[in-house]
């Protein structure tokens, strides 16, 4: 039997890129060192964020 934590945290220093064009499509991407807790453990490991999306309205110019 496991118990699963009520609560996770993440705090990190990163450094990345986004972009979004003219027809309101958006990517971005981050990464950088980060500490993972929760209520049994604190740890370190390397964030990585990707994100796609559109942006309803396009670009402002």
């Amino acid at each position: 039997m496991e118990y699963a934590s009520d609560y996770f945290y993440n705090a990190a220093i990163v450094y990345g890129m986004q972009r979004t064009y003219e027809k309101g499509f958006y990517w971005g991407l981050a990464f950088g060192p980060s500490i993972f807790a929760d209520e049994f453990y604190v740890d370190a490991g390397i964030l990585i964020d990707i994100r796609l999306g559109w942006v309803i309205g396009g670009r402002k110019k």
